[in-house]
Formats: C-alpha cells, sequence, structure tokens
C-alpha cells in the first residue's frame, strides 16, 4: 500500500534538521512571551519593534521560502497556535507552498505523537507531502 511504501522511504531517509529554516529565532518561549505581549500592546522594555519584526517568522518569509509543512497543537502553552497560521498565511501570500496541520490537541513538543492515534499520524502526511513534492528520490 502507498501508506508502507512511505514507511519503508522514511526508514531509508537520511536524518534531516527539522529545525525550521531562518525559524531559530523567535521559537523560544521567552521570546514568545515578549513577542506576544508586544503584539498585544503590554508594556516591555526589553523589545522594540524592531526586534518583534525580527523574531516574527511570518515577517521572514518571501518568495524564496521553501516550501513548507507546520504541524501545531491547538492547546500548546509554549508557543501559540497562531504563530503556524499567521506563517501559512504569509506563505500563501507570498506564493510559497505550505501545509498545516493543525491538531485540536497536542502539547508543546509533542515529537511523533507517540502513542496518540491521532498526532502520531503527522508523520506519515509529511512522508507523503515530502514524497508529493519530490524531496526523496525514486528508487528502482
Amino acid at each position: 500500500s502507498d501508506d508502507r511504501d512511505v514507511q519503508s522511504t522514511l526508514h531509508r531517509a537520511p536524518p534531516l534538521d527539522a529545525r525550521p529554516i531562518g525559524g531559530r529565532l523567535g521559537n523560544h518561549p521567552d521570546q514568545q512571551f515578549r513577542i506576544q505581549a508586544l503584539r498585544y500592546g503590554e508594556p516591555d522594555t526589553l523589545a522594540t519593534q524592531d526586534l518583534i519584526a525580527l523574531l516574527s517568522n511570518e515577517k521572514q518569509v518571501t518568495a524564496k521560502t521553501p516550501p513548507t509543512f507546520l504541524v501545531h497543537g491547538s492547546d500548546d502553552n509554549a508557543v501559540p497556535a497562531e504563530n503556524s497560521l499567521l506563517f501559512a498565511m504569509a506563505c500563501r501570500k507570498a506564493g510559497v507552498p505550505v501545509e498545516l496541520h493543525l491538531y485540536e490537541h497536542g502539547p508543546h513538543g509533542f515529537g511523533l505523537g507517540g502513542s496518540d492515534p491521532v498526532l502520531s499520524a503527522w508523520p506519515i502526511s509529511c512522508a507523503k507531502w515530502l514524497k508529493h513534492r519530490g524531496f526523496f528520490k525514486q528508487t528502482p
């Protein structure tokens, strides 16, 4: 089946750095708190509007941003799901292919989903997306 083919491809794939490209800043919970505080008008003496723009990943999206696959849990207490929504909207506006999976439940750092039958489905969805986009070499 297609799922077995994708799973087989996943097991043969070399390890990848899964951190967001250009997104290393702004994903730390403390930075997120400060960004959210400034976005909603709360005073913060340590951040400026320029810093907010720099740390807001959605403001860094350009037509050169690579195709993007996003996974987020709505009840993530460390990084608001709105960050992924904003990034996805910025990708669409820039013409960047994007796929967003926003789960109703999923704590921060849920990884591959563990034993949760809903959350553990995203790696297969991602692998199918990667395969469809040509990221995996076809083997004879």
